[in-house]
């Protein structure tokens, strides 16, 4: 038993590492406009990433130390790359730290929310193209929505709820 802890613990802490490395690849990019090689590095990192959240918890809480930064890095490339493929694994990495209510606190405390609105409001403009990120925003917002006290504010500022109507109305519901 002594030795299935002593593995546990080994992944565990190799997993912390990954995270990190992958963050500190993903924030080289954080500043400059990026190019065709760069967005495929881009594009590698954040599925290394998204795959590592999607299998272990313990990477999702990893991704919210101060140390690593990994929340600000997402939302810096979320907000700075015009890629579809990098947007929608930027959004499929939060919304696999959203799975935790104490991580879904720690992304609202990030100021995760508006970021969110307002990447949606972008994306409303043309819908046909942006649907699936669309879609993943709404999913991450019914995770963090109920735990930010001040969404329903932030939602009227923003023009949400016009850009929600419109969304329906495109899809048809």
């Amino acid at each position: 038993m002594a030795e299935f802890d002593s593995l546990q613990s080994e992944q565990s802490s190799c997993s912390a590492g990954r995270v990190a490395l992958l963050i500190a690849n993903l924030s080289k990019y954080n500043s400059c406009t990026l190019i065709d090689d760069q967005i495929r590095d881009v594009r590698y990192s954040l599925s290394k990433l998204h795959a590592l959240l999607h299998n272990h918890e313990k990477p999702r809480a990893d991704m919210l130390q101060r140390n690593i930064d990994g929340v600000t890095t997402l939302r810096i490339i979320l907000e700075n790359t015009h890629d579809l493929e990098v947007r929608k694994l930027s959004l499929e990495c939060f919304q696999e730290i959203a799975l935790s209510p104490k991580n879904a606190k720690e992304l609202v405390a990030n100021d995760i929310t508006v970021t969110l609105m307002d990447q949606l409001s972008s994306y409303s403009t043309t819908m046909s193209d942006n649907l699936q990120l669309i879609i993943i925003i709404y999913s991450i917002f019914t995770r963090i929505g109920c735990k930010d006290r001040r969404f329903a504010v932030k939602a009227r500022l923003s023009g949400l709820l016009h850009t929600t109507v419109n969304v329906l109305k495109y899809s048809g519901l």
